[in-house]
């Protein structure tokens, strides 16, 4: 009696093991889908983040070549400026979404 005893625990052991086994495969698995999907998130922040720097810059550095430079026509400066100033605003826009996803998920 002893001995099946014996091999009854021994198989239930095993079967304990092997189940910790598989959670721990899933824990695991689980671990890194999440490790690719803050991979992802950090990726596309920067993405946004650069896109709108570039943006920012460019529409700043046009804003100051149209206030530097006189040009005839008051209409076309006119026009420049709110060219540059609504590209300032693009990036900043685009600054804003990259800061937005960049916080962590509530």
């Amino acid at each position: 009696m002893w001995p099946l005893l014996r091999d009854i625990l021994r198989e239930l052991f095993q079967l304990a093991l092997c189940a910790a086994g598989q959670q721990a495969q899933a824990w695991r698995e689980a671990c890194v889908q999440a490790l690719v999907r803050e991979r992802q998130r950090l990726l596309e922040g920067l993405a946004l983040l650069c896109l709108g720097l570039v943006l920012f810059t460019l529409g700043l550095a046009g804003l100051l070549l149209v206030l530097w430079q006189v040009l005839p026509e008051p209409t076309r400066l006119l026009a420049m400026g709110v060219l540059m100033t609504s590209l300032m605003l693009l990036g900043l826009l685009v600054l804003s979404l990259a800061w937005r996803r960049w916080q962590p998920p509530a």
